[in-house]
């Protein structure tokens, strides 16, 4: 597990979620006003939140096949740098000069593959063992609390007082920082690396057992 051992890697990997989480919350927060200031109606905020959601949908098979080909870094770096590419169009989308309606709608795009969340279900299964693997599944329900919090709280404060730019530009640093996190902290792949107790299988030698085979 490198320098920061079993327990380091799980306890950054709360971290990576709750921080996804709430840079996820903060872009809800301020998508309607945003939409408003561009000129969209109700059907068309709609329809680029249906686009989301679809993009999500179908990329979840593509982002878990990727990550259990490449490994639990791979996976968690390209879902923080597809995140910092939707929070760096949607912050382009808030100037004026620039064709915010078309840079809204390309941001929905890197949501395709924004799945820190299924990433860190992974990397948790991976490093837990099956009597630990249920609470430690169930903090991660913690860090989507954490961040439903914070990231309305954030997103609303933020950009009443500093503008509705600020939220998605503090959201891009924040993933980037989350990336960088990524690939220095987390191990290229967490697979074998449990704590599982060895399971013998019937009629094989138990271990530390003089008898012949073990009867399960």
């Amino acid at each position: 597990m490198g320098a920061l051992g079993r327990s380091g890697v799980v306890l950054l990997t709360y971290v990576l979620a709750a921080l996804e989480l709430t840079c996820l919350f903060m872009q809800f927060s301020i998508m309607p006003y945003l939409s408003r200031r561009l000129g969209l109606d109700s059907v068309a905020f709609g329809y680029q939140q249906t686009v989301f959601g679809v993009l999500q949908l179908l990329g979840g098979p593509v982002f878990g096949r990727f990550a259990d080909q490449h490994g639990a870094r791979a996976a968690f770096t390209l879902s923080f740098l597809a995140s910092s590419a939707l929070y760096l169009l949607l912050a382009a989308a808030c100037i004026p000069a620039l064709p915010g309606v078309a840079l809204l709608f390309a941001s929905r795009l890197p949501g395709a593959l924004m799945h820190t969340l299924p990433a860190a279900q992974m990397v948790i299964a991976d490093l837990s063992t099956p009597e630990e693997r249920p609470a430690a599944l169930g903090r991660l329900g913690l860090c989507f609390g954490v961040g439903l919090i914070f990231g309305s709280l954030l997103g609303g404060t933020l950009s009443s007082s500093c503008g509705i730019q600020c939220p998605v530009i503090v959201a891009f640093v924040v993933t980037l920082l989350g990336a960088l996190l990524s690939v220095t902290c987390i191990p290229a792949s967490t697979k074998g690396a449990s704590a599982h107790a060895q399971t013998t299988l019937p009629g094989e030698p138990c271990q530390g057992d003089p008898r012949p085979a073990c009867l399960i």
